[in-house]
């Protein structure tokens, strides 16, 4: 992506920035497939009903941290708050912390 960016002549921000809509439509779609196959065959799809909750809990807050750094890193670029540079050392204090 910094080749093209530099090739190009735009930011490497904005390369990023142009990328989120494709990855959102992208992943609405692949959402939308696996819901659509779910339903035609229900049987591909985990059965969930025996966790306690307890265990989703504790899922859950294995998750946070993975959202913590992949928000802190895009939230940053996405509103200019640090360079690719600056939010690549955030996201790796966060993930030493």
């Amino acid at each position: 992506m910094t080749n093209c960016s530099v090739a190009g002549e735009a930011s490497i921000i904005e390369m990023f920035q142009a990328a989120i809509i494709p990855g959102q439509i992208a992943v609405a779609f692949f959402i939308g497939l696996i819901a659509l196959l779910v339903r035609r065959n229900p049987v591909l799809a985990p059965n969930t009903s025996d966790l306690s909750l307890e265990q989703k809990r504790e899922a859950y807050s294995r998750l946070l941290p993975v959202i913590l750094i992949f928000g802190s890193i895009i939230l940053g670029l996405g509103m200019g708050f640090s360079t690719p540079t600056t939010a690549a050392g955030v996201g790796a204090t966060i993930i030493l912390i």
